[in-house]
């Protein structure tokens, strides 16, 4: 190797090292994002939201610096094992057990945020067919408790679902709703359909945040569960932010301004669901009933927000399913946003994910035991 060559290779080289030990500080600070208020530092939880990523990255640059350099292999190899906790957070590691909605025990919710029914036909050009597909896809699954986020009353004289045909697809008899804003005669908001009695129905908000959470007591075969439907503070991005995953939406913003634009999005956005969430699980603990909480959360797996949940409410993917899972169907890489918590009352048996795209979340259900 000539003398330019080895001038060449020294920057290289500290290039390298300075990425390798950037990597390791990203990758322990994305296992300190559930357990670090966003109120105290909220950018850590960026490096929660980057975790797949960089965990992916220090797996493959592990395995291959096996070949040239095993002592900082080895360095990268302790660093993923320290992450052990942190990464069952992440992974399913349960199986789904045999055993159906047959038992007379057992109870189908399922969540769904359904991004008004597709009213703006962002995935079907008619709305005919969106109407159809959300309607059969209700036939088909039949829970027995289904929560709605970003769900539409349209009061147009011609509307593009109605009450009628929701409860007609899903045999639900039951109803209660929260609706939270108004436009040309269509109301946004919360609802829980049920196909069992509701004897007890309540809503969540405080005048610090724009949460809106409702719960509902229902009885089967002579048992009383509670079940919570919540969309916790949505980001709110625009076409800019958009546009940094998808070359397709229109943009007049720089692509600093865009990165720039979503830090601050992300940073308004904690305060509010911690709000959310401290209320949300401080009313949960006022029942001594089965409880299920159930959702958008808009928060991945590795995140304070979700730590707080799964501190006092078990997450029937993790305990049902193996793999990683993914709740988000759009442009934006967000993962898994979505759950079903419960508590000791229940037992997850299972737990599943809606296959075609009609909004952008899928929908999940998971059937759980009454524990007697």
């Amino acid at each position: 190797m000539g003398k330019l060559g080895v001038r060449l290779l020294k920057p290289l080289k500290w290039l390298f090292l300075i990425c390798f030990y950037l990597l390791i500080i990203g990758l322990l600070l994305s296992y300190l994002s559930p357990y670090i208020s966003p109120k105290t530092a909220w950018w850590i939880q960026l490096f929660g939201l980057a975790y797949p990523i960089i965990l992916t990255i220090t797996f493959i640059l592990s395995v291959g610096l096996l070949f040239f350099n095993r002592r900082k292999a080895l360095l990268l190899w302790i660093v993923i094992l320290i992450g052990i906790p942190v990464h069952l957070r992440f992974f399913g590691t349960g199986m789904s057990q045999e055993k159906t909605s047959e038992s007379s025990n057992t109870i189908k919710v399922m969540s769904y945020n359904v991004r008004l029914f597709d009213m703006y036909k962002w995935v079907h050009n008619d709305l005919d067919d969106s109407k159809k597909a959300f309607l059969s896809f209700f036939k088909t699954q039949g829970p027995d408790v289904l929560c709605l986020q970003e769900y539409i009353e349209d009061n147009r004289p011609t509307p593009h679902i109605s009450i009628d045909e929701i409860k007609k697809s899903g045999g639900f008899s039951h109803l209660t709703q929260t609706l939270t804003a108004q436009s040309r005669n269509v109301n946004f908001g919360l609802a829980i359909f049920s196909k069992y009695p509701i004897v007890n129905k309540g809503e969540l908000k405080t005048t610090d945040s724009n949460m809106s959470c409702i719960f509902v007591d229902v009885v089967k075969d002579g048992d009383t569960i509670r079940v919570y439907n919540t969309h916790l503070q949505s980001i709110r991005f625009q076409q800019d932010e958009y546009s940094i995953f998808d070359e397709n939406a229109p943009t007049t913003k720089s692509s600093t301004e865009k990165v720039f634009g979503l830090f601050q999005k992300l940073k308004n956005a904690y305060p509010q669901r911690i709000i959310e969430t401290e209320d949300i699980l401080a009313h949960t603990q006022k029942t001594h009933l089965p409880t299920i909480v159930a959702g958008d959360f808009n928060e991945p797996p590795l995140s304070y927000i979700y730590a707080q949940f799964n501190s006092i409410f078990s997450d029937a993917f993790r305990e049902t399913s193996f793999g990683i899972g993914k709740t988000y169907a759009g442009k934006i890489p967000a993962g898994r946003i979505d759950y079903i918590f419960y508590n000791d009352g229940l037992n997850a048996l299972n737990f599943q994910r809606q296959r075609e795209i009609i909004s952008d979340h899928y929908a999940i259900w998971s059937e759980l035991e009454i524990v007697k």
